[in-house]
């Protein structure tokens, strides 16, 4: 039976059974403390799973015969299908960075692989800058530094919010996040993955709880010791992940790994669908020296 609070991440049991009691001063006897990890939230893996589902069946309603009915291929976006099956490398590769880039939308991809005769290396090519296309596109941000408090409630906790960021506006430290969009966060991969699904510039509505603060900024307490906190809805713009890296203190933001996985199932099946056959695209330049035999 837990008959303590959390303590630095640890949570006070019973007393252990058959354990000797340890004298304090006055000739009392305390009985000794079993110590055991506080609980962890894992989220619900129904939800996230039903996130990452949603993010293959969008990226794989991109290439669906109905989808691409409606799209007129563009100049640009054949003659760029043209220069991958060019005699120069160095041609092939830029033809392939520019399919790639946000000029070329990733419809215009699908519709070139589900219409055209290609060769082997087209058909490559295009599935290489579709896959970049996903894998590299512009990932909201919110711009915080967090913290999961053990053994209290799902939810993740604000440690820091980044300067520069949309969210410096509207979050402060000790921010509570336990909903985006009114999706649960049980954990940081919970937020990062919702967060992650989204583009820069869209708005993210947030419940938070926020302590409440005396007149020297200290947390107030009620009677129990438990912080005095308000609820609040606020929405937030996203930045962009890659503005984290830059600043006075460039940071990294951690892709979703889940987010990523589940892109990467669907660029499978679309793999599978347009028969592609791996080659290699860029062979490695001549080496300086003879290879050994």
């Amino acid at each position: 039976m837990i008959i303590a609070a959390a303590i630095t991440g640890m949570i006070l049991m019973a007393p252990m059974q058959g354990a000797k009691g340890i004298e304090v001063p006055g000739g009392k006897k305390v009985e000794p403390m079993r110590l055991a990890p506080a609980p962890i939230f894992l989220g619900n893996a129904r939800q996230q799973e039903d996130r990452l589902e949603k993010v293959r069946a969008e990226l794989e309603s991109t290439w669906a015969p109905a989808a691409l009915a409606g799209v007129q291929l563009e100049g640009r976006t054949l003659e760029l299908v043209a220069e991958l099956d060019g005699p120069l490398l160095a041609a092939r590769a830029a033809a392939t960075d520019a399919l790639a880039s946000p000029q070329t939308p990733l419809e215009q991809i699908f519709a070139a692989l589900s219409r055209l005769t290609l060769s082997v290396e087209q058909r490559e090519r295009l599935l290489e800058a579709a896959r970049r296309h996903i894998l590299e596109a512009p990932r909201g941000a919110l711009g915080v530094q967090m913290e999961q408090p053990l053994g209290i409630r799902p939810g993740i906790r604000l440690r820091a919010v980044i300067p520069g960021m949309p969210a410096i506006k509207v979050l402060e430290p000790g921010d509570f996040i336990d909903a985006i969009d009114d999706q649960p966060i049980a954990n940081q991969t919970d937020l990062v993955t919702i967060v992650q699904m989204k583009r820069p510039g869209e708005v993210v509505r947030l419940s938070i709880a926020r302590p409440e603060h005396d007149e020297r900024g200290r947390e107030k307490h009620d009677a129990a010791g438990q912080i005095i906190e308000r609820r609040l809805e606020v929405e937030v713009t996203l930045g962009a992940a890659s503005d984290l890296a830059r600043g006075d203190r460039p940071m990294v933001a951690r892709p979703s790994e889940d987010l990523i996985r589940a892109q990467e199932q669907a660029l499978r099946q679309a793999a599978a669908l347009f028969g592609a056959t791996p080659v290699n695209l860029d062979p490695p330049a001549a080496p300086d020296t003879p290879a050994a035999p």
